[in-house]
């Protein structure tokens, strides 16, 4: 049976969805400290691997999945100021990269336009509780932005950042 005031004594208010930070490390800190509207920490999941032995088909973790990371942002009037125009820039530093004008060393090409971020969860007094590193990111599709002469809302992006790992510190 629960104890309503055990409950009460050990919930200490839940963890808010408004309570966390991002910095993107390539990013200007406008961009990263005010313009986010939202952000997650990405899923994380092992492939299941099936592995035959004597006493039959068992399955073994296998590698590490870390799916895309979306990030919505809100637009500033100030164009220029936004954000939009660094990942703008670094998208195309990325393809640019990529191309066959690009390095012959692969390694060194793929550090020159990959990036850090890191996701900060927030208690109620803005202390982190939770920290995520996550590497190897770019701007894989930075997303429609749309005008609407009936509708006076902020105008939000959405941003897919591919992402190689995510690890918590």
């Amino acid at each position: 049976m629960i104890n309503i005031n055990q409950f009460k004594n050990n919930f200490k208010g839940g963890a808010r969805k408004n309570k966390f930070s991002i910095n993107i490390v390539k990013l200007n800190n406008k961009f990263n400290s005010i313009l986010v509207q939202s952000a997650s920490i990405p899923q994380f999941s092992l492939d299941a691997l099936t592995v035959h032995s004597i006493a039959g088909k068992i399955k073994v973790a296998g590698g590490r999945e870390v799916p895309d990371w979306d990030v919505t942002v809100m637009l500033d009037e100030d164009v220029a100021d936004n954000g939009i125009n660094e990942l703008e820039n670094w998208q195309l530093q990325a393809r640019q990269m990529m191309s066959a004008e690009g390095s012959n060393d692969a390694h060194g090409v793929l550090n020159g336009y990959k990036s850090d971020a890191y996701v900060y969860q927030l208690d109620q007094k803005g202390n982190t509780i939770a920290r995520y590193k996550l590497e190897g990111i770019w701007p894989k599709e930075i997303g429609q932005r749309e005008f609407d002469y009936t509708d006076d809302d902020i105008v939000t992006c959405s941003i897919t950042f591919s992402i190689d790992n995510v690890i918590r510190l």
